[in-house]
């Protein structure tokens, strides 16, 4: 309630949580997205191997994996930078 009252208050209580978030994507859900990319390259690298034609469809879904993880990767960057100077004050 008295959050809610003060703008400044309502400011750092919404930086404190996106920090969280943030702080949350970097060390666990980043992770849990890096095992499933590992999971695809172990399933196309088998399926390579194998001659299996289904490595072109593997293929294509660990390259998209890839390009998710990347922008993911770049909007936890930016939302970081906006948040920065409210995690020295």
């Amino acid at each position: 309630e008295q959050i809610e009252a003060d703008l400044g208050m309502k400011r750092q209580q919404e930086a404190i949580e996106e920090a969280r978030a943030i702080y949350h994507w970097w060390t666990v859900e980043q992770h849990q997205e890096l095992a499933r990319k590992n999971e695809m390259l172990t399933k196309w690298s088998e399926a390579r191997k194998a001659k299996d034609p289904k490595k072109e469809e593997y293929w294509n879904q660990l390259r998209q994996m890839d390009s998710d993880f990347d922008a993911k990767e770049d909007e936890m960057i930016a939302r970081l930078m906006k948040i920065r100077r409210t995690l020295w004050t």
